[in-house]
């Protein structure tokens, strides 16, 4: 796709994220959903990406180190790293199938306070500016997960997290008070049957009582949080994306679409549900 036809569709798609989602040719909808396209990646979720740069400058998080961690090979090497990826746990409360974890290859635990207290002091004498908290489980598991979260913010400039939202309303308390700048829930495109099918375990309702009371509580306690929904997005689901961004975006500060995996309309064969 021509540069010139790129940006035209990349300003078209973002200019109403409550638009239907329709590509006009299969080359555009290809381009869209090419999860290997640094430049798709950027097209698809541009609103998103936009609204994180601008609050992670007035973070105080230099512009370079932002787009080391885009692009490391681009820049030369710092002697620490842009950001930090942290695990409290690989257990989880679903079992989502398209993930690993449900294969059980590893044995299930939670992070040690030891081990914590050395990745605190590492942090202090490093000065890595941004964590980002995920991991192969649901990261609100975590017995000590308010004081984790808590220390973390302490020690640097900019903290994130990655959850499936299937928490009592505690766990969102103790996000919004620990201040995280950037909270993102994952969903899958496809309404209430669906997203239940996928992730074995959730209650549709409850994700989205729990995203209401965050947004809320954000809204009221801590303005400067983004929260992200990350709209996971499978093939055979394409065609309700437009909906879905309709519909998530009251619950949020932003929609991340998130395609599964590259597909494009030569494996249309493949059955990935």
């Amino acid at each position: 796709m021509p540069v010139k036809s790129i940006f035209n569709y990349v300003y078209k798609v973002n200019k109403d994220v409550s638009s239907n989602y329709n590509p006009k040719s299969e080359q555009e909808e290809d381009f869209f959903c090419d999860k290997l396209n640094p430049l798709a990646e950027f097209a698809y979720r541009f609103n998103a990406y936009s609204k994180l740069l601008i609050q992670q400058i007035k973070k105080g998080i230099p512009l370079f180190e932002i787009i080391r961690y885009r692009f490391p090979f681009l820049l030369p090497d710092n002697q620490r790293p842009a950001m930090l990826s942290i695990e409290f746990t690989n257990t989880c409360n679903l079992k989502c199938k398209y993930c690993a974890n449900r294969l059980n290859v590893l044995k299930k635990g939670y992070m040690s306070s030891d081990i914590f207290s050395k990745i605190i002091y590492e942090l202090n004498e490093k000065k890595v500016n941004r964590i980002h908290i995920v991991g192969n489980g649901e990261q609100t598991l975590h017995p000590d997960f308010f004081n984790y979260i808590s220390e973390l913010k302490k020690a640097a400039k900019y903290v994130d997290i990655v959850t499936n939202g299937q928490w009592n309303n505690n766990i969102a308390d103790s996000m919004i008070k620990a201040k995280l700048d950037r909270i993102d829930i994952s969903v899958d495109v496809g309404g209430k049957e669906h997203y239940e099918a996928v992730k074995e375990g959730a209650v549709y309702d409850k994700l989205i009582s729990n995203l209401s009371y965050l947004y809320k509580i954000k809204k009221e306690y801590s303005p400067s949080t983004l929260i992200i929904i990350r709209l996971m997005l499978k093939p055979s689901k394409k065609e309700l994306l437009g909906s879905e961004l309709k519909f998530w975006k009251q619950y949020c500060d932003s929609v991340m679409i998130a395609p599964l995996c590259r597909f494009s309309h030569q494996e249309k064969h493949i059955d990935y549900d």
